[in-house]
């Protein structure tokens, strides 16, 4: 197993540091994209996952906009503490999940790298600030 010191991470991949992904946020968003697209995507329709999960998941996906939830199909008002996560997700990662085409792992992951951006302080090195 490859041993790094705390002083490489810092470095940017090409001046020789490594890049370290965020395993936690990676798994998260496959998690969550795979249950939205399991209760939004058409093919999934007739499936006990999908009716599973868009009974509970339709707080979430109705809050979203991404699913009409009619009248007459019973629906969940809190969700059960395995896919409480789902939520947490979208509270803590604020995105616009309608410029997201597919719901894939890949997608989400690059719409929150994008809003990744530093605010310059003035009176802050910017140097410092990349090193933070």
């Amino acid at each position: 197993m490859d041993r790094v010191r705390r002083a490489t991470m810092y470095k940017s991949a090409d001046n020789g540091g490594k890049s370290v992904p965020n395993v936690a946020l990676i798994l998260m968003a496959t998690f969550v994209c795979g249950c939205i697209r399991r209760s939004v995507e058409p093919r999934h329709v007739g499936t006990k996952c999908h009716y599973l999960l868009r009974f509970y998941l339709s707080p979430v996906l109705r809050r979203m906009g991404l699913a009409q939830m009619p009248r007459n199909v019973p629906v969940s008002w809190s969700l059960p503490p395995h896919l409480s996560s789902v939520e947490r997700f979208f509270w803590t990662n604020t995105f616009d999940h309608m410029s997201i085409g597919q719901w894939s792992a890949q997608n989400v992951l690059q719409a929150l790298q994008g809003k990744d951006s530093m605010d310059p302080v003035a009176w802050f090195p910017e140097p410092t600030a990349q090193l933070v």
